[in-house]
């Protein structure tokens, strides 16, 4: 072993781990003079029946309407996602202030009282008789009496209420006018864009076609279609979307991005208030439902008025008040919910280290370092992309059990954590095959794997919370342990096989790399990874039958989920038959596996879309794009492994190939054996 050997791939996971070190070791920071974003971002919420971080819940909104976790402002600067909740927030507290403005009035008395017009709304903005001075007199007289504990008559309480709200709406008209100053700076509304295709779409808002076909939010809620735009679309949602036309499903798709940041416009999204102290609720509302009780029911609540103050000081750009407010109800918070408040704590880190991503661009570099060895430098470029694999395995592996720790649940919940966990364990077993074989392909395998997958999780990050909590039949550790992570690793060897049948293939057809010794350890790999999935597939199979019995009642039910599982199995169990009747050699085994990819891809993600069955969730337009020409390619690929022999760049130098190094004659490497055909 050369020194290059030995310093370089040390050289590589160095790196590696620096870039780990920085991401782990600076976590968003505020400065003392600025507003504590990165803490309010750690406040204790509710959403999708958990407990978490306000900074979650605004990162999986913006990722559900624009596929990022931040966004550019109005001076063209990075923000984070919590600054685009918090602006929209406050905007939404700005508008709420804006309709304190209007006092409601039904007392004819009063109104003949304050000289005001009868209207079928009984609305009245404060200004038309706030400083009117029979007001201010007869207010006096009012407060004397009840000092004097008379009792007060209907005009007296209505007339009171009135000059009460019309104090708090001139307040608040003031807030409102404030906030939307601060607000109109940073354009956050102007920041989110939004790609609408459609000419239909855009003729149902009255938008103008242009270049790019980008519009902002801004210009879509104020668009005069706007209403015939939302009532197309909860029409076509109260519909199958089978009944969809291509009109309709442009219109929910859109409708659909601009409802987080409606919901949170309109204070109606995260459950941000817990109850009071002395009650003997648990539920949390959200700030608007909150406000609204506050207001029109009189039910007093002091986090609703911590949370108010909190938004408001933000919205003016009261760096002091908002500090002040977020320490006080971070106390309130972490001494009724001190556990949950860690968790949130460690989640919100979780967040900002984004340790899948930071896999991926690991994964990215191995790959990279893979297909360079091919030029030269092979062996050292090959302990340096296995170096770096073991290190980004070491960090997957850890990163895994940061998030079962996080969730309380197994590794694998959903499909996006199925495509981290199939990434994982993509790159594990393609370690353990480089390190018995020393082919490089192990190294190839898993890195690809590995970045594909956690590409794909990335993607599916964006339908939602990717922590959410189980649904009760589903809500079992045991069985979550059991079946699901067997059934998965049967995904992971079946594709590996898979892709190691791509790799005999392309070698084979475009490159004269592949001889006889390589063939042959190619073909053995494939064949031992298909019995390893035949097994692993097949147990997890009918231990899911088992907790289908216990769960519904029937251990069968030919749910589509069921029949995928059960055609990987089927596949499998074909090649390894074939194989031992005789019925196909190498190559067809090549041919099967690469169907075995066909079948992993469709259990994995085909089954969810049909949206039928108990099994019917994560249905996603894209991932039916996905599968479609995944297929296609692997059709592709299976009709370049069918091509004959002779057109095979291998085949035809065979017999200028070295002899096999194992065998001890050294006779000349004879051409790729017929029995491969």
């Amino acid at each position: 072993m050369t020194a290059q050997s030995r310093t370089i791939p040390w050289i590589a996971v160095s790196v590696a781990a620096l870039v780990t070190l920085v991401f782990a070791l600076r976590p968003p920071a505020d400065s003392a003079d600025g507003m504590h974003l990165a803490e309010a971002g750690r406040l204790l919420v509710v959403g999708g029946g958990r407990f978490k971080p306000l900074d979650s819940y605004a990162r999986e909104q913006m990722m559900y309407m624009s596929k990022r976790q931040d966004y550019k402002d109005g001076s063209g600067e990075t923000q984070p996602a919590i600054r685009w909740l918090l602006d929209t927030m406050a905007r939404g507290l700005a508008h709420y202030y804006r309709r304190a403005e209007f006092v409601t009035i039904t007392n004819s008395e009063v109104l003949k009282f304050l000289e005001l017009p009868p209207r079928e709304d009984h609305l009245y903005h404060y200004s038309e008789f706030r400083n009117k001075p029979q007001l201010k007199q007869e207010t006096e007289r009012i407060f004397k009496q009840i000092h004097q504990k008379q009792p007060a008559s209907d005009f007296d309480k209505d007339l009171l209420r009135a000059a009460y709200q019309a104090v708090q709406g001139e307040h608040q008209g003031k807030y409102a006018q404030a906030i939307r100053r601060e607000l109109a700076k940073r354009q956050t509304d102007r920041a989110l864009i939004f790609r609408i295709e459609n000419d239909q779409v855009l003729a149902i808002l009255g938008l103008p076609r242009r270049e790019g076909l980008r519009y902002s939010y801004t210009e879509i809620i104020e668009s005069r279609g706007l209403e015939q735009f939302e009532r197309k679309a909860k029409e076509a949602e109260k519909r199958p979307d089978k009944e969809w036309d291509v009109v309709d499903g442009k219109v929910v798709e859109l409708y659909r991005q601009l409802r987080p940041y409606r919901e949170a416009e309109l204070l109606l999204g995260v459950l941000l208030v817990p109850p009071p102290r002395d009650s003997h609720e648990e539920e949390w509302l959200t700030l608007g439902h909150a406000l609204i009780q506050a207001d029109r029911l009189g039910q007093d609540n002091p986090n609703t008025t911590a949370v108010e103050n909190l938004l408001r000081a933000y919205g003016m750009g009261d760096v002091k008040g908002f500090n002040e407010a977020l320490a006080a109800y971070q106390q309130e918070l972490e001494g009724r919910y001190p556990n949950q408040c860690v968790t949130a704590r460690q989640e919100a880190f979780f967040n900002h280290l984004a340790p899948f991503y930071l896999c991926t661009l690991f994964y990215v570099f191995a790959l990279v370092l893979v297909c360079v060895s091919w030029i030269g430098w092979t062996d050292v470029l090959n302990r340096t992309a296995f170096a770096l694999l073991v290190f980004t395995f070491v960090f997957h592996t850890l990163a895994l059990l940061a998030r079962m720790y996080l969730q309380g649940r197994p590794p694998v919940t959903n499909l996006y954590s199925s495509a981290v966990f199939i990434g994982w364990g993509a790159v594990g077993l393609g370690l353990l095959l480089e390190r018995i074989f020393k082919l490089g392909v192990g190294n190839l395998v898993g890195a690809s794997l590995g970045f594909l997958t956690t590409l794909i999780s990335h993607h599916l990050a964006a339908s939602g919370d990717t922590l959410e909590m189980m649904q009760a039949v589903l809500d079992t550790n045991f069985w979550l342990a059991t079946h699901v992570t067997c059934i998965t690793l049967g995904y992971v060897a079946t594709l590996f096989a898979g892709f190691l049948a791509i790799v005999y293939a392309i070698r084979g057809v475009l490159t004269t790399t592949l001889d006889r010794v390589t063939a042959k350890t190619l073909s053995q790999m494939i064949y031992g990874v298909v019995c390893f999935a035949t097994l692993l597939s097949f147990v997890g199979t009918v231990l899911g039958g088992v907790w289908a019995d216990q769960s519904w009642g029937r251990f069968w039910g030919w749910d589509p989920k069921e029949n995928g599982a059960l055609l990987i199995v089927a596949m499998n169990a074909l090649i390894l038959h074939a194989r031992w009747a005789g019925m196909i050699r190498d190559r067809g085994m090549v041919v099967l596996a690469m169907v075995g990819n066909m079948a992993t891809l469709w259990s994995w993600f085909g089954t969810n879309q049909l949206g039928i069955g108990l099994h019917s969730y994560g249905v996603n337009k894209t991932l039916v794009e996905v599968c479609r020409y995944c297929w296609i390619l692997q059709g592709l690929l299976i009709g370049l492994a069918l091509l004959p022999l002779k057109y095979w760049r291998s085949f035809q130098v065979a017999g200028k190939l070295p002899a096999a190094p194992a065998r001890p004659s050294r006779k000349p490497s004879a051409p790729i054996p017929a029995s491969t055909r």
